[in-house]
C-alpha cells in the first residue's frame, strides 16, 4: 500500500538491515544449507515454509514482510518491493533503468515529492536463478527465472503445465525427510567446526611455546597471531 518515507524510517530500516547483515557475519558462511534460517526468516515477518531453499543474505528485515517463497529454490537474488509513481508514469524503478539493476533490498531511493507504494512479491513453486532483480509486485508461480535476469512482469504457469511438472519443488516432501535431512546437515557442520576448532590448536601451542606469554594481556596478542598464522597456511 501507500506510505510516506521519512528520515526516521529510513534511518530505522537502515539500522535494523545493518544489525541483521553484520550478525550474518562469519556464522551463515559455515551454516546457509541449514533450514533453519527459514525458521530465523519467519521470525522477522516472511511468509516461508521449511521447504523452499533460499539465502538469507539475501533479505533485510525491513522488507520481509513483503515478500512470500513456498515450496521454491531462490538464489541469490536481488528484491526491490517498492514503487514510486510521478502522476501515471512509473520512475526508474519499474521501467528498469541499469542503475537500479543491481539495487539490494532497502537501498532503494525515493522521491518525497512522488506517490510511493509497498508491493508484495510472491514465488511459489519456482526457482529464481542467481543475481536476478525481481520488481515490486511481481508473482512468481510454477516457473523458472533465468538468472542474471531483470523480472518486471508476473511468471505464472499452469499447474499442469509442462515446465511446472518438471519443477523438482513441486514434489511432496515428508515431514520425516524434512527432519532426517536437518539433522545429516546438522551433524555435517558440527563434525566441521569441530575441525576448525581443532585445527587451530597446533598454532595456538606454537605461539604459547615461543612467546611463553606471562599475562593475559601477552597472551590475547599471541591468540590473535595463531589464528592469523592458522587463516594463511
Amino acid at each position: 500500500g501507500p506510505f510516506t518515507p521519512t528520515l526516521y524510517t529510513d534511518f530505522a530500516d537502515w539500522a535494523v538491515d545493518y544489525h541483521f547483515k553484520l550478525g550474518l557475519v562469519g556464522i551463515y558462511d559455515i551454516t546457509y544449507n541449514s533450514r533453519l534460517w527459514n525458521v530465523l526468516l519467519k521470525m522477522h515477518g516472511m511468509d516461508i515454509d521449511m521447504w523452499s531453499k533460499v539465502n538469507a543474505d539475501s533479505f533485510a528485515p525491513s522488507k520481509m514482510d513483503l515478500i512470500s517463497i513456498q515450496k521454491s529454490f531462490v538464489s541469490t537474488s536481488s528484491f526491490i518491493v517498492t514503487s514510486q509513481q510521478d502522476g501515471n508514469h512509473n520512475n526508474d524503478i519499474n521501467n528498469g533503468n541499469s542503475q537500479q539493476r543491481h539495487q539490494h533490498v532497502g537501498t532503494d531511493s525515493l522521491s518525497s515529492s512522488s506517490s510511493h507504494h509497498y508491493q508484495r512479491t510472491v514465488i511459489k513453486n519456482s526457482t529464481v536463478g542467481l543475481s536476478t532483480v525481481i520488481a515490486p509486485g511481481t508473482r512468481i508461480e510454477n516457473g523458472q527465472v533465468s538468472p542474471l535476469t531483470f523480472t518486471r512482469h508476473d511468471v505464472v504457469l499452469a499447474a499442469n503445465s509442462q515446465s511446472s511438472n518438471q519443477h523438482p519443488h513441486r514434489d511432496n516432501h515428508s515431514v520425516a525427510a524434512l527432519i532426517i535431512q536437518e539433522l545429516e546437515v546438522a551433524i555435517v557442520y558440527g563434525i566441521v567446526g569441530v575441525a576448525i576448532f581443532g585445527s587451530m590448536i597446533p598454532a595456538y601451542e606454537l605461539w604459547m611455546t615461543a612467546c611463553q606469554p606471562q599475562t593475559s594481556f601477552d597472551a590475547v596478542p599471541v591468540l590473535a597471531l595463531a589464528v592469523s598464522a592458522q587463516s594463511i597456511i
